[in-house]
């Protein structure tokens, strides 16, 4: 399931509706492999996603979206940020077994992959993301986009993080082609 929630008292500044984000979320997992993986998307502003960069980044102001993938098995280690509840003023990852507890507003439909998916990653959850919804609208202006590609394309970007993957050309290069996948689903 693709969880989407929205930090209390701030604007929705996306033209595109939850069940888009959640649809092009749910396209760009497919694409990059992750088909039915369960993720949450943390609708913030700069002031909350400037707090999390600082404690888990060191880096001062705000960005665009931060991931924060869950811990696997394999590492024998919990999940790097398992609680950030301390330094984040809504946001709860309780552990990497049990969902995400999540304050402010809360759009969770959506629905699992189909039963008897032989890959071991379908179904499985793979992390969260914050996604600034200011710095995100401030970009695709600067940078003459449209709002709703710039901010699918930050979707696919920090989706890649919580699949593994680090910026190289592979990563830019899938970030662009799941994009695309999630743009034609939305148009089609």
């Amino acid at each position: 399931m693709i969880r989407i929630a929205k930090t209390p008292g701030i604007t929705w500044m996306l033209p595109l509706c939850t069940r888009e984000l959640r649809a092009a979320a749910a396209v760009i997992c497919t694409h990059i492999g992750h088909d039915g993986a369960s993720l949450d998307i943390n609708l913030v502003d700069d002031a909350e996603i400037a707090e999390l960069n600082s404690a888990f980044l060191g880096c001062h102001g705000p960005t665009n979206i931060l991931s924060f993938p869950v811990g696997t098995e394999e590492k024998d280690e919990p999940a790097a940020h398992a609680d950030i509840s301390a330094h984040a003023t809504g946001w709860k990852i309780s552990s990497p077994e049990s969902p995400n507890t999540l304050a402010g507003t809360l759009y969770s439909a959506g629905t699992d992959a189909a039963s008897g998916q032989a890959d071991a990653r379908a179904n499985c959850h793979i992390g969260w993301l914050a996604l600034s919804l200011e710095t995100t609208v401030r970009e695709a202006h600067l940078y003459g986009q449209d709002i709703s590609e710039h901010a699918i394309r930050l979707l696919a970007h920090g989706i890649l993080h919580l699949a593994g993957y680090d910026h190289s050309e592979e990563m830019f290069s899938l970030t662009e082609s799941a994009l695309n996948a999630a743009l034609d689903s939305l148009s089609s």
